[in-house]
């Protein structure tokens, strides 16, 4: 049986057993129903307002639940490969591997030290590019 999280003081621990298709009761005249054969997941939530001072609740009608945006990545290609009489699995890593900051900042430091013994070296052949104003 599915169930439905209440934030709300007028259920037990704030769970709720649910039966698609029929309504049920939240508090202070808040119904809701899930549609027969709906897809619900896990973290998914719906949002109205209910004010207490003129005593309105927002009526939603078919309204679409939020909830987390899923993505997916692969991680790995397996692939079985026949050698003789025998398969070998062969596992070719497919993530993406983000360097760490200390890493990128290492190799900037490399990049910048490359960049300025080049300068000097072409200074030294006395590249026209290199020369500075007034020479």
């Amino acid at each position: 049986m599915e169930k439905c999280e209440v934030w709300c003081q007028a259920h037990r621990n704030g769970i709720q057993a649910i039966a698609e298709g029929e309504w049920i009761r939240l508090e202070a005249g808040i119904v809701i129903r899930f549609e027969i054969g709906g897809e619900y997941r896990s973290g998914d939530y719906g949002v109205f307002a209910a004010r207490t001072a003129p005593g309105t609740i927002e009526e939603l009608v078919e309204e679409a639940s939020h909830g987390t945006e899923y993505h997916y990545a692969p991680l790995a290609l397996m692939t079985w490969i026949r050698e003789g009489d025998r398969l070998a699995l062969v596992i070719e890593d497919l993530r993406t591997v983000f360097r760490t900051l200390k890493e990128i900042e290492a190799k900037l430091e490399d990049l910048r030290r490359f960049r300025d013994e080049g300068a000097r070296c072409l200074q030294e052949l006395g590249c026209s590019c290199c020369r500075s104003e007034g020479e």
